[in-house]
């Protein structure tokens, strides 16, 4: 139960952060409405992807985003071997080269976090 409510926290702080954002620019450009939000994600931020559009959902009303649909868009890991420099995506939790087999690397995908289009309603 305990590490259901820590991720819960994790996607609401998120979305807090991400509907503030979103205020903001509607305040920048004179608007009063979203309809779409585009947000890209990396993998490696561990998001539950139905609690995450849930609890968008519940977050929304009354804000600028209140009937906006949310487009999530979930970036999957690259790995950029220090070995040889292959880039390639990890199968599992263990980072392996499929080319040198050496262990981990350097993570050039999969932490992003990026609010990548806002669609304004103009009605």
């Amino acid at each position: 139960m305990v590490s259901l409510i820590k991720t819960d926290m994790h996607e609401l702080s998120i979305i807090t952060s991400l509907i503030e954002q979103v205020e903001q620019i509607c305040k920048e450009h004179e608007k009063n409405l979203v309809s779409k939000i585009v947000l890209r994600i990396g993998a490696l931020e561990h998001i539950n992807t139905e609690t995450f559009l849930f609890m968008f959902e519940q977050t929304k009303e009354g804000t600028c985003v209140e009937h906006a649909k949310l487009n999530l868009i979930i970036e999957p890991i690259k790995i950029r071997c220090r070995k040889c420099s292959r880039e390639y995506q990890p199968e599992d939790s263990i980072w392996l080269c499929p080319q040198c087999n050496e262990v981990g690397g350097e993570i050039i995908q999969g932490t992003e976090m990026i609010l990548e289009s806002i669609y304004f309603d103009e009605k």
